[in-house]
């Protein structure tokens, strides 16, 4: 039996309408677990800074006290991310007990913590960079009061061959200049 136009009309109206929801709950679905994934990242990335300045500190040293202090107030911005991004989590799952329960509104407190590890892990980003130039910076200095490295503009004195560093990157390249070859016109007027 052929489908009439108005139970065709239905039937197209419900596909349409479970084919919304089914898009709804998608996106829904894609939006909390990207919001999610975002404290994932902070907080696997937190713990691995954290295991990074452990690891530099152990290994190179420091030098000045200030170093020290850099250090702490790196692992102190990592740890604090770290505390807030699982706040976050444990603030999550309230959340969505009272939006299925109907009672929820905006959670500010939310809001203000997504910010705050956020701040927190730029903070310990730009403090961990320092930390890295400034050992970059020591170790060369290390390096080159030892002779180990020596920079271009030093001249050192007694030397009879030429300081590699004074060689450019193409320095000899001239010596790869192909040669005229002789012709036997040349090699006649030589004989004459």
């Amino acid at each position: 039996m052929a489908e009439s136009k108005e139970d065709r009309e239905k039937r197209l109206l419900k596909e349409l309408e479970g084919k919304n929801v089914a898009h709804y709950g998608t996106m829904l679905s894609a939006w909390i677990r990207t919001k999610m994934e975002r404290d994932k990242v902070l907080l696997t990335l937190s713990a691995g800074g954290i295991g990074l300045l452990v690891t530099i500190f152990s290994t190179v040293g420091v030098k000045h006290w200030w170093e020290i202090l850099l250090y702490v107030i790196a692992v102190i911005f990592f740890v604090t991310t770290i505390t807030v991004c699982i706040l976050i989590y444990d603030r999550n799952s309230k959340h969505i007990e009272d939006i299925l329960r109907g009672e929820a509104t905006r959670d500010h407190v939310l809001k203000r913590y997504d910010k705050l590890s956020r701040d927190f892990f730029i903070v310990a980003v730009v403090v961990s960079m320092g930390i890295g130039a400034v050992t970059a910076y020591n170790k060369l200095s290390e390096l080159n009061k030892k002779g180990n490295i020596q920079m271009c503009d030093e001249k050192t004195e007694n030397t009879t061959q030429e300081e590699p560093c004074e060689k450019k990157s193409l320095n000899g390249i001239d010596d790869l200049r192909p040669e005229e070859p002789e012709t036997t016109l040349d090699q006649d007027e030589q004989k004459q």
